[in-house]
């Protein structure tokens, strides 16, 4: 559930990035509306947390169980990525979609 919230707030990040910022508006004229999205962000950063702190649980609990069977890769790339976010696009959903499809096929 950690990587769907992700997706979520990666997803209004996104939106909120897109109207104040790509419609022409500078956020830091309003630092309300800067501290908005930095909210959203850092509440997807903070599900990516989570999703590796319940992998690491996973592996610690379950033995045989490699780190790279749970959902740590995944949320581990997205942080990454989101860390050097330009909000050109929704980069964590984008991320996590792409690798959750690899994993079915």
């Amino acid at each position: 559930m950690s990587l769907e919230r992700a997706c979520i707030n990666c997803n209004r990040c996104y939106t909120l990035a897109k109207k104040y910022i790509h419609d022409g508006y500078d956020p830091q004229d309003n630092v309300t509306t800067d501290d908005y999205i930095m909210a959203t962000r850092n509440e997807a950063m903070k599900a990516l947390e989570d999703e590796q702190k319940v992998s690491l649980n996973v592996v610690s609990t379950q033995k045989g169980i490699p780190l790279d069977m749970t959902g740590w890769p995944i949320a581990t790339k997205a942080l990454r990525i989101c860390l050097g976010c330009d909000y050109s696009s929704p980069k964590i959903a984008e991320t996590i979609d792409k690798n959750t499809k690899n994993e079915k096929n």
